[in-house]
């Protein structure tokens, strides 16, 4: 949702967790199986485009809330921290704005909404 990878190998190679390949391929599976992820396979050959779907994109200022709560309660990266700091400071407009962003990027039709 905040990197902007779509791709299996992006998603792996870029891992701050380093990720094991089974694990990463489980989560998303189970991602896509709940509803938060469509998976769009490109045929033979080609590589999966992973795209967040409207329910996962509603969970912006969930995860604002939760990297605020972890930015009280949890130790944190200096990069990470700044992120989740701007993200909760930013407030409702700043997370509707950037759903409609993620919508258009992710959906295939992407109406405006006013939240």
């Amino acid at each position: 949702m905040f990197g902007d990878r779509r791709h299996f190998r992006e998603l792996q190679a870029q891992s701050e967790e380093g990720i094991a390949s089974n694990i990463l391929a489980d989560r998303l599976r189970r991602l896509v199986e709940g509803g938060l992820l469509t998976r769009d396979d490109a045929g033979r050959g080609r590589r999966a485009t992973y795209s967040l779907t409207e329910s996962a994109i509603q969970l912006v200022p969930v995860f604002a809330h939760l990297g605020a709560w972890g930015l009280e309660h949890r130790p944190t990266d200096p990069v990470l921290r700044a992120r989740a700091e701007e993200l909760y400071a930013g407030g409702p407009g700043f997370w509707n704005d950037y759903m409609n962003q993620l919508r258009t990027r992710h959906l295939t039709s992407a109406p405006a909404y006013p939240v």
